[in-house]
C-alpha cells in the first residue's frame, strides 16, 4: 500500500516537473508581435506628449501646484477647490491621466472595435480629465475618424477647474496652434444637471466668460433631460458609430442607481430602463461605447505607469501581443498525460 502511494507521489512529482520545464520553455520562447495599429498608437502618444508640453509652455504662469513641476502636463492639474469645482476628485487619478500611453490605449480600444475609417465618433467630456480628452482626440484623429464632441466647463478637484484655465481654454489654445484638429461642437456648464458649472453662485458667470474668450458656443440646458436631449440630437444627426465618455458628466452616466456600476473601458451593454439613466445606457447595445472614468483601474489593468510619466514599457500590454509556441505546449501536455496514464 505504502509502495503504491510512493509510486503515485513520484509520478505526480515527475509530471509536475515535466510541466514546469515545458512552461519555462514556452515562456522564454514566446514572441512579441506588434499590433496592426502599432504605428498609429505611437503617433497618438507623440501627439499627446507634444500637446501637453505645449500647454505647459503656454500656461506656465497659471500653474500654482508646484509639487508637480517635473510632470509633463502639469498645467492640466488644477486646484483642489475653485468656483467651478463640481465635486471631489482625486489628485493621484488626475496625475495618472497625464501618461500619454492612454492615447495608445484608446487607439487599441477603437481598433479592437473595428470602427471603420472616417466613421464618426461622439465624445462626451467633462472638464475633469482634460489630458484624457486630448488623448482621445489624438487617437481619433490618427485613426482618421471625425470627432463630434460635446464638452463641459465644470470639473472635479484637480481637473481643469482653474477659472482662467478651463477645458475651453485648453481646447482653444491647442486648436489654434494646430495641435488638435477638432473642437467641441457645443459646450455646456457641467455640474449638477449640467447647468450649474460649479458649487458657487458665480460659477455659471465664470463659465460664460471662458466660453466668450475662447469664441466657443455654450448652451445652458433647462434640466437633466434637456441636457441629454441636446447631446442625443447632435449624435443622432451625425450617426456616430462610437460614443466615448470621459469623466463623470451626469448626462453620460445618469442619475439612477446603476450609474455607479457602469464598467470601465469597452462596454458591451448596460441594462437600465430607469428614467434617469444616462446616454451610455441609452446607446449601449445600439452602438459601441467606451467609458473612461476609473483611471487608476484603467492604468493597472493595462500595465500603464500610474505616476503620469511615460515609459516605453507602458506600451507592452497595449501595442504588443504574445505569440506562444504551440508545438511546445502540445508536447508538454502530451508528455504530462503520458506520465500520469503510463505509470498510474
Amino acid at each position: 500500500m505504502k509502495s503504491d502511494l510512493r509510486k503515485n507521489q513520484k509520478i505526480i512529482v515527475a509530471a509536475f516537473f515535466v510541466a514546469g520545464i515545458v512552461f519555462l520553455l514556452i515562456s522564454f520562447g514566446r514572441e512579441k508581435i506588434r499590433a496592426e495599429y502599432y504605428s498609429l498608437a505611437i503617433e497618438a502618444v507623440k501627439a499627446q506628449s507634444e500637446a501637453l508640453c505645449y500647454l505647459d509652455s503656454l500656461f506656465a504662469g497659471a500653474v500654482h501646484n508646484s509639487t508637480h513641476y517635473k510632470i509633463p502636463g502639469k498645467s492640466l492639474i488644477g486646484e483642489d477647490f475653485s468656483e467651478i469645482t463640481t465635486t471631489v476628485g482625486y489628485l493621484d487619478s488626475k496625475i495618472s491621466s497625464l501618461n500619454p500611453s492612454f492615447a495608445a490605449l484608446i487607439v487599441k480600444y477603437i481598433s479592437d472595435l473595428k470602427i471603420r475609417n472616417k466613421e464618426k465618433i461622439g465624445i462626451i467630456a467633462s472638464g475633469s480629465f482634460p489630458a484624457l480628452t486630448i488623448a482621445a482626440l489624438a487617437a481619433c484623429e490618427k485613426l482618421g475618424h471625425n470627432v463630434i464632441m460635446v464638452s463641459s466647463i465644470g470639473a472635479s478637484s484637480f481637473g481643469a477647474n482653474n477659472p482662467l484655465l478651463t477645458w475651453a481654454d485648453m481646447e482653444y489654445s491647442l486648436y489654434s496652434a494646430g495641435r488638435i484638429h477638432s473642437r467641441s461642437r457645443l459646450i455646456t456648464p457641467g455640474g449638477d444637471d449640467d447647468l450649474k458649472a460649479g458649487l458657487f453662485e458665480n460659477s455659471l458667470s465664470l463659465a460664460e466668460l471662458a466660453v466668450e474668450r475662447t469664441n466657443s458656443k455654450m448652451l445652458i440646458p433647462k434640466d437633466f433631460e434637456d441636457a441629454k436631449r441636446i447631446r442625443r440630437e447632435i449624435f443622432d444627426e451625425e450617426k456616430i458609430a462610437l460614443l466615448i465618455n470621459i469623466g463623470g458628466n451626469e448626462t453620460a452616466l445618469g442619475k439612477c442607481a446603476h450609474s455607479s456600476q457602469i464598467p470601465n473601458g469597452i462596454i458591451d451593454e448596460v441594462i437600465c430602463r430607469h428614467h434617469d439613466r444616462g446616454l451610455i445606457a441609452e446607446y449601449s447595445g445600439r452602438i459601441h461605447v467606451i467609458n473612461l472614468l476609473n483611471i487608476k483601474q484603467l492604468a493597472q489593468s493595462n500595465g500603464i505607469n500610474e505616476s503620469g510619466l511615460f515609459s516605453p514599457s507602458d506600451l507592452e500590454s497595449v501595442v504588443y501581443t504574445n505569440k506562444y509556441n504551440k508545438f511546445l505546449a502540445v508536447t508538454g501536455l502530451l508528455a504530462t498525460m503520458f506520465l500520469l496514464i503510463k505509470f498510474r
